[in-house]
């Protein structure tokens, strides 16, 4: 007896089978859908934090150039600033160059525990002096920005 899986008189679980293929695709659908959906998420996340490290990096590079100092150094990390006085990290900011400009110009994150950026900025100074003439000049430095309880926090290498 030859058996026609698309009968209408087969036996309900032989009929099933027939479908069992289209529900594998739509389980592997739905997990695929999941997947990339969560990888949406993180990208997304990991595009927030790269603009809001930035962001933080800029603001406190604008009070150096501003020469509000205060504010510039509270924008360090809450550790740091335990270990650090406002008066000693102000004289080792020091008086010899003048902030020109400062602009970020890339980061790089990562999704640890605490989420961490190497920020790239462009900054241009120049030299403070009454006895040589200075032109500005410019140069890239890197600066380590970490978010605690969703706060970008800058921690210096020292």
């Amino acid at each position: 007896m030859k058996i026609n899986p698309y009968s209408p008189q087969q036996p309900l679980a032989f009929s099933n089978n027939i479908f069992r293929p289209m529900r594998r695709m739509a389980l592997c659908a739905l997990a695929l859908a999941t997947v990339l959906g969560a990888a949406g998420c993180a990208t997304l996340e990991a595009v927030a934090d790269v603009r809001d490290s930035r962001a933080r990096t800029e603001l406190r590079w604008a009070h150096l150039i501003g020469a509000r100092y205060q504010q510039a150094w509270a924008m360090h990390s809450p550790g740091w600033r335990e270990l650090h006085t406002f008066d000693d990290w102000r004289k080792d900011v020091g008086t010899a160059i003048t902030w020109k400009a400062a602009e970020a110009v890339g980061a790089d994150c990562d999704n640890g525990n605490p989420k961490r950026c190497i920020v790239r900025i462009k900054v241009t100074y120049q030299l403070v002096s009454d006895k040589i003439a200075s032109s500005p000049v410019s140069r890239e430095v890197e600066e380590l920005w970490l978010s605690l309880d969703g706060q970008w926090w800058y921690l210096p290498k020292s």
